[in-house]
């Protein structure tokens, strides 16, 4: 029988190599509609201080710009492109949600976490090597005068999604950061979430945290 000091000591060793994922949710613990680009931020050395960004090890965040591209017919359409740090955060993709991935060869969810200009497509884009999509952001000159700027990208496509009726691009959430600050556009982040850096640390993260955020309650109240 191993006695109480040893297995305290087995426990500490176990939980430093347990991935502790933390993410911003709504006061109740439900998913936010969108959640302001400065929250994000804080997970990143551009954010305000006190940032959390000593505490996170990897950031999985999912941020969305509408765009437009033209088809084989040469018409333009709308289309929506993702930027994902991690297949977590985009649900539909995965098996327990009804979505199937599949990667080209040389490819996995590793490059998710890159800057690269890559992205995966519906099943029914699977044979275009790659996409080019124009984004544009308007912003006011002055009271009565507003300018827009346009930036084009060129994502090569390095797998397919199986999800009924969705026609999303998904590319890595660096590559979709670094295009809102070439357009000056904010953000529209869907998800913020990391994983802890080191396990040590945890009530460092939480004094952290605290200056910015609220733990959620079933009730959605305020909590100190």
């Amino acid at each position: 029988h191993r006695t109480g000091q040893e297995e305290l000591h087995s426990y500490e060793q176990t939980f430093t190599s347990i991935p502790v994922l933390f993410r911003v949710t709504d006061l109740d613990g439900s998913k936010p509609g969108t959640i302001p680009g400065w929250i994000a931020d804080l997970f990143t050395d551009r954010g305000m201080q006190p940032n959390i960004a000593p505490y996170v090890g990897k950031l999985y965040s999912r941020v969305s710009r509408t765009g437009t591209q033209t088809d084989a017919d040469g018409m333009i359409q709308s289309c929506t492109v993702a930027g994902i740090g991690a297949l977590y955060v985009a649900e539909e993709l995965t098996e327990n949600w009804g979505g199937q991935t599949y990667w080209f060869e040389g490819y996995d969810e590793s490059i998710l976490v890159t800057h690269q200009l890559v992205c995966l497509v519906p099943e029914s884009m699977k044979d275009i090597p790659q996409v080019e999509i124009q984004f544009q952001h308007t912003y006011s000159v002055s009271e009565h005068q507003t300018s827009t700027k346009s930036v084009s990208r060129i994502f090569q496509v390095i797998g397919y999604y199986v999800d009924k009726g969705n026609t999303t691009l998904y590319c890595p959430y660096g590559a979709m950061t670094e295009l809102h600050a070439e357009l000056g556009a904010a953000k529209e982040v869907k998800e913020v979430c990391a994983v802890l850096h080191d396990n040590s640390r945890l009530p460092q993260l939480r004094q952290a945290a605290a200056d910015w955020f609220a733990e959620p309650n079933p009730s959605g109240e305020k909590t100190p």
